[in-house]
């Protein structure tokens, strides 16, 4: 739970609910499996990483061995390891250990030489084939200084009522602007002013 914002990360079997959400909302599997060459997810909100862990889980189970995932997302308030830790825990045994590569990886300092923004993290897994990139700070201000086209996106700031800019139609026209063509999208809100504003942004 955020005490900041007073809502939940997740809930319940949180890994079922990114899987009906999220990876079955953009048709991950198909998709994964015909894709021979770069499929680039877009997120608002990485919160503990659950839907990093489990669309990961879903390339190396459905995408062939010439393809390679981008998951581009955007966190303001990046958790600390001890309690992502604790949220790791809950996942199934299935996710474990990419859970704690990726706790690892966030503890190590950026590597000055690496070629990234100084307000992002980029991590790789699966020797290069999976490479995450955590854009620190202001979702929309991070997404217009940083140039990707999203195939499938992953809308899952806060509830709109408990964090309004993760659903404002500046953010939302940014990721128009960052989605590629036939590029689709995913959310859990169905609030009016939330679907209105993805029809007026494009």
């Amino acid at each position: 739970t955020s005490e900041r914002y007073g809502d939940v990360y997740f809930s319940g079997d949180g890994v079922q609910e990114t899987q009906h959400v999220f990876v079955a909302g953009n048709a991950l599997p198909a998709r994964l499996a015909a894709t021979r060459g770069t499929f680039v997810v877009g997120e608002t909100g990485f919160g503990t990483g659950l839907n990093f862990l489990v669309t990961a889980e879903c390339f190396v189970r459905h995408a062939g061995q010439t393809s390679r995932l981008v998951f581009v997302t955007t966190e303001q308030h990046l958790l600390g390891n001890d309690v992502l830790a604790k949220a790791h825990a809950q996942l199934p045994e299935h996710l474990q250990a990419r859970a704690e590569e990726l706790c690892n990886a966030l503890a190590v300092p950026p590597d000055p030489a690496t070629p990234t923004k100084p307000s992002s993290r980029r991590i790789a897994f699966a020797d290069g084939r999976i490479v995450l990139h955590i854009l620190l700070g202001d979702a929309t201000h991070s997404l217009r200084a940083y140039s990707f086209a999203a195939d499938a996106w992953f809308l899952d700031g806060f509830a709109p009522d408990r964090n309004p800019a993760m659903w404002s139609f500046d953010l939302l026209r940014e990721v128009a602007n960052h989605t590629a063509s036939q590029g689709t999208f995913a959310t859990y809100t169905v609030a009016g002013h939330v679907r209105r504003s993805l029809q007026d942004a494009g």
